[in-house]
C-alpha cells in the first residue's frame, strides 16, 4: 500500500500550527497587556471626591477606599451635583462645584496690620484677594496698647462655624481696639 502523502502533509501542517498557537499563547499570557495586569479588577477602588468652591476658587479633595461590590449602592445614594469621571488606574473621581466659600474662607477671619492699618481678611492668610474690609482710620500709629499692636502685627485669627456670628466677633474685637 502507498503512503498517503497528502494526509501526512496535512498532519505535519496541523502539528506545526498547533505548536505555533501553543507557543504564541504562552508568549501572550506572559506579557502584561493594558487592563490585564494583576489587580486590574481589584475588589477595592479608590474614590476621590473633588469639591470646587466658586467664590474663592479653592478645591477640596477627600479620598476613600471602597469595595467594588458597594459602588452601585454608593452611586445611587450620592446627592445631586456629583458627576462621575471615568475610572483610571483603580481610581474613580467624583466632582462637584459649590456656589459658596470653602470652609477656610467661610469660617475664619484674620485681623492684621497690613500696609499701615487694620485689615480684615476672609480666611487664615493675609491675601489681598480676600480682603473683607480695610480700616484706614485704625492706623498702626494710633493703636496705643502695646499688646494689641503686637497681636495685630502677628495677626489675630478668629473662627466660628456660623459665618454671621463670626462677623459679630470681628465687630466686637474692632470696637475693643477703638475704645
Amino acid at each position: 500500500m502507498k503512503p498517503d502523502r497528502f494526509g501526512a502533509k496535512n498532519y505535519l501542517l496541523a502539528l506545526a500550527l498547533a505548536a505555533v498557537l501553543l507557543l504564541g499563547g504562552y508568549w501572550l499570557s506572559s506579557r502584561r497587556l493594558p487592563g490585564t495586569y494583576p489587580g486590574a479588577q481589584a475588589s477595592v477602588v479608590q474614590l476621590v471626591y473633588i469639591t470646587k468652591y466658586s467664590k474663592c476658587g479653592d478645591t477640596s479633595t477627600v479620598t476613600e477606599d471602597i469595595g467594588r461590590d458597594r459602588l452601585d449602592a454608593l452611586f445611587a445614594s450620592l446627592s445631586d451635583g456629583w458627576s462621575t469621571m471615568e475610572e483610571r488606574d483603580g481610581k474613580i473621581e467624583l466632582m462637584k462645584t459649590v456656589d459658596d466659600w470653602c470652609p477656610n474662607h467661610n469660617h475664619y477671619r484674620l485681623l492684621k496690620l497690613h500696609r499701615g492699618h487694620v485689615v480684615v481678611f476672609r480666611g487664615q492668610d493675609p491675601d489681598d484677594r480676600f480682603v473683607i474690609r480695610g480700616y484706614k482710620e485704625l492706623e498702626e500709629s494710633l493703636i496705643v496698647h502695646p499688646q494689641t499692636l503686637e497681636q495685630l502685627r502677628q495677626g489675630i485669627l478668629l473662627f466660628n462655624d456660623d459665618p454671621e456670628h463670626l462677623d459679630v466677633l470681628v465687630r466686637s474685637y474692632l470696637e475693643g481696639i477703638t475704645d
